[in-house]
């Protein structure tokens, strides 16, 4: 006769269960191995990925698993968006040869070939290969750049942002760091490849200066200056110029009909430290018009600060880091060689861009067609600490928090009170050490409330 099982509490199974948010599993994909029959690319400098390799190690490769049995996406390297026919005829072949007749276009201008079973991987690096074309990277490395058009035949462009793509994929494509690092190239402060939003940005600009002798008060320039940087004199109709409202467009200097304003300097302003996503961040300008020759200097002086500090601080984007204190200080040193004067010395660390505001309520439709979440009346474990790191920055939260959950026993309970500043880091970093956050509340004067159980193999890595 069977032996009754002994009944479950709810806390043994939210204990056991393991819960990924993606649909693709790869929390347990990692663990996997597929035999590719051909090699992989791996980081700058290292030799190609041979035999076995997990789902992860074929994603770094640009082999990207999908939701489908046995079936990738494979993305192609288009540096700065610029693709020759020749890829085009490639990439259109392999989609209907070994994908669903069509392919996608990523947002960072790569073109992708999804549905590939991963048996005909040779096929499809035999025909882009042939044509050119080369298979991308993901995971922690320097990704492939995305470029705007620049100066070479768009009329706003006041830089050549397709060189310095090719630049920065012959140079720096590939190398690895400890999370992703995305750089782009906007042309002119349009910014259509959202520099601001980078790991590592450069925006095209132009100083306009002023030449008296040739103005004749026409006031043009003023009506094209859309910022109000330009406003006439009332009595000779000549220019005003206010140079912290300029945002270095050049519209002025091409509206001119005298060319009285005219580039006093052109070059790049760099940001560092921006991303999107779910929670994006403005990179602040650190450096303004440096030439294209300092370009260089520039990627490789920040990419050093960024392996010398992210080490020991997991998988941490650079922006995080700039948080901490004294981080941008030590970064603007860092960059003061490679830029010297063009230095912007008081530059702050990255702000957060707030893009989900939405009402506490439920929408109307959610509260007519489904009931909400069940509410116990059972009592609830206490936690045995609370712990307030509201104030502090990056990533002195995270640190604080591992520290006692360490000393705590599996199952226990940490209450930690903490800013909304925090809030878009450190859940994350929390579930990847192996804890599970059972509520989230938030509280007044924007602070919000996690409740934390302690896992029981917190901090182990899997095989």
């Amino acid at each position: 006769m069977a032996s009754k099982r002994s009944p479950v509490s709810v806390e043994d199974k939210l204990r056991r269960v393991k819960v990924t948010i993606d649909r693709s599993l790869e929390d347990r994909a990692r663990r996997r191995k597929v035999e590719v029959p051909i090699p992989v690319e791996a980081a700058r400098g290292s030799a190609p990925l041979q035999g076995p390799m997990s789902f992860d190690q074929l994603k770094s490769g640009g082999f990207i698993k999908q939701r489908q049995k046995n079936l990738f996406t494979v993305r192609l390297r288009c540096p700065g968006g610029r693709v020759p026919a020749a890829w085009l005829r490639a990439a259109a072949e392999a989609c209907e040869r070994y994908g669903k007749g069509y392919v996608h276009l990523s947002f960072r201008q790569s073109i992708e070939v999804p549905y590939v079973n991963f048996r005909d991987f040779a096929e499809i690096r035999r025909l882009t290969s042939e044509a050119g074309a080369r298979v991308a990277t993901c995971g922690p490395r320097v990704r492939a750049p995305t470029a705007c058009s620049g100066c070479e035949y768009n009329p706003n462009g006041l830089t050549d942002t397709q060189a310095m793509a090719q630049l920065v994929d012959r140079e720096f494509f590939g190398e690895e760091y400890y999370h992703k690092f995305k750089i782009s190239f906007s042309g002119c402060p349009i910014d259509c490849a959202r520099s601001n939003e980078m790991d590592l940005g450069f925006q095209g600009a132009a100083y306009p200066v002023w030449k008296e002798p040739t103005c004749n008060g026409c006031t043009i320039c003023s009506k094209a200056c859309q910022e109000g940087a330009i406003v006439p004199d009332l009595k000779s109709g000549k220019p005003i110029f206010d140079a912290a409202r300029c945002l270095y467009c050049a519209d002025c200097i091409r509206a001119c009909p005298t060319e009285s304003w005219q580039a006093g300097a052109v070059g790049w302003n760099v940001r560092v430290g921006g991303r999107h996503g779910r929670h994006p961040h403005n990179g602040p300008v650190v450096a303004r018009l440096i030439p294209d020759s300092m370009v260089p200097g520039v990627i490789r002086a920040v990419l050093d600060w960024y392996r010398e500090n992210g080490k020991g601080k997991g998988r941490t984007r650079i922006g995080d880091l700039l948080k901490a204190p004294g981080a941008m200080a030590s970064l603007l040193a860092a960059l003061e060689p490679a830029v010297n004067h063009h230095l912007v010395r008081d530059a702050g660390p990255p702000e957060p861009i707030a893009i989900h505001r939405y009402p506490a309520a439920p929408p109307p439709q959610a509260r007519s067609s489904a009931a909400g979440p069940a509410k116990s009346s059972a009592p609830q474990p206490s936690p045995v600490r609370t712990l307030d790191v509201c104030g502090m920055t990056c990533p002195g939260p995270f640190a604080e928090v591992k520290a006692v959950l360490d000393a705590m026993q599996p199952g226990e309970r940490l209450e930690v009170v903490l800013d909304a500043e925090t809030l878009t880091t450190l859940p994350r970093s929390i579930k990847e050490e192996g804890h599970r956050i059972i509520a989230t509340d938030r509280l007044e004067g924007a602070r919000y409330r996690l409740l934390i159980d302690r896992g029981a193999n917190a901090g182990s890595s899997e095989s």
